[in-house]
């Protein structure tokens, strides 16, 4: 009876399950390879260099996400439709990243260091405004390629390039440890560009031995038709990420590079949990789009996983704070245990609106959201400084959380009725928007 009930669930969620299976298994893996990564660079450098680093990394991840411009979220709505102009869709798409995400490393390294001073690193010659530019396009070009895959149901090659990136930047850590005597913030980023490239390196290596090709024609064709919804798809994305990559320099500003030591530690492990729901709602999005009953059934088994998750990885944290932050330091355990049980608290009201944004998008009513997630990302920002100011790193978790929970509130009406079977928006007045 059981083994009966068991199999039909499987089957009846098959599809859902498999690719959010690998986006989560990436996430995992990553993310467990991460904790190596910044556990031995707590260990091996100063926390001053670590401070740098983690500003300078979550800036160069920030700037990636603005220069994506909103093809990889496009891509993974439109390539399961057009599988024959795979190809030329996220050549012309790469093509574009690249270029504006250059141009964004090139601006915020020079800019950098009259904000904080801590970050004059970035700017401190021609080469070090080149190289954070260079990881800049990385991160946007790999980031839109990641989602490209999952558009074409091939998220094993995603699994792979981060696997390799997240391997080579952990093997070359020891290595600048050991070469650089007074290794410096830039030389810890350099361990993350130098990861990318040579994940790159491989997936290309990957496609000439599978005889794919690598370069395609461009599609303009592709761009005019589709660059303003891309671009729609962009101004939510944003909303959304810039308040996260723009935490770590946020502490930074207010507080100081070795509190933000502190702080990245707490908000990679947060990351972590807040990842399931986000990328069970990816694939909400994905299946949704193409059929606006899929929201209607599958949004309950959505919310209750992710709840459960909620649930699960809360009383894991709220119980193991210390000795899981102890790991990086005992300085990191006083510092941030608190800080870590609010933000992991934070995945209550972020499954809600990650539930909202799957089902604006695949009911394409984008713009709907957009105001309010503007809106949610200036909140989350200002409270969090507030509470910084107010009360240090503690105070800062406290302000993003109220944030968020402003924002699932807000948004909560919208996701009960979809949950209740009944249709966000009326599905015969649907039109690309």
């Amino acid at each position: 009876m059981t083994n009966s009930w068991l199999n039909r669930w499987v089957k009846n969620n098959r599809i859902l399950l498999t690719n959010t299976s690998s986006l989560v298994i990436t996430t995992v893996v990553t993310s467990g390879l991460g904790f190596v990564y910044w556990w031995l660079a707590a260990k091996t450098f100063s926390t001053q260099a670590v401070g740098v680093a983690s500003a300078a990394i979550a800036a160069m991840t920030l700037l990636g996400i603005i220069g994506k411009l909103g093809f990889g979220t496009l891509l993974v709505g439109e390539l399961p439709r057009q599988r024959a102009n795979a190809g030329s869709m996220v050549m012309s798409a790469l093509v574009i990243v690249a270029s504006v995400s250059t141009i964004l490393g090139i601006l915020f390294a020079w800019a950098a260091p009259l904000f904080s001073k801590d970050l004059q690193s970035l700017a401190a010659d021609g080469f070090a405004i080149g190289i954070f530019a260079i990881g800049v396009l990385l991160t946007a070009v790999t980031l839109v390629f990641d989602q490209a895959v999952i558009g074409l149901l091939q998220g094993e090659l995603q699994l792979w390039r981060n696997v390799v990136f997240s391997l080579t930047k952990l093997l070359l850590l020891p290595v600048v440890a050991r070469l650089v005597a007074a290794a410096t913030g830039m030389d810890i980023y350099g361990t993350w560009l130098l990861g990318n490239v040579i994940s790159v390196l491989v997936l290309a290596g990957i496609f000439i031995a599978q005889h794919k090709r690598i370069f395609h024609k461009l599609d303009g064709v592709f761009i005019r038709q589709f660059g303003r919804i891309a671009l729609q798809h962009h101004v939510l994305d944003l909303s959304l990420q810039i308040s996260a990559f723009s935490m770590p320099l946020l502490v930074t500003v207010v507080l100081s590079a070795s509190t933000n030591a502190k702080f990245y530690i707490a908000w990679l492990i947060a990351s972590v949990l807040f990842a399931i729901p986000t990328n069970l709602t990816v694939m909400l999005y994905a299946l949704g789009s193409a059929d606006p009953e899929v929201m209607l059934n599958k949004t309950p088994f959505t919310l209750r996983i992710s709840f459960l998750v909620g649930v699960a990885a809360n009383i894991v944290i709220w119980l193991g704070a210390y000795p899981i932050l102890n790991l990086f330091g005992a300085d990191y355990a006083t510092s941030a245990q608190w800080t870590l049980r609010i933000l992991c608290l934070g995945i209550f009201p972020w499954i809600i609106r990650a539930h909202y944004v799957a089902i604006v998008r695949a009911y394409r009513q984008t713009k709907r959201a957009t105001t309010l997630m503007l809106f949610g990302c200036a909140l989350e920002l200002a409270l969090a400084a507030i509470g910084g100011l107010i009360n240090g790193l503690t105070g800062l978790s406290i302000g993003w959380f109220l944030a968020v929970t402003i924002q699932a509130l807000i948004v909560l009406p919208a996701v009960y009725r979809v949950s209740q079977n009944q249709h966000y928006y009326p599905v015969e007045q649907l039109k690309i928007t």
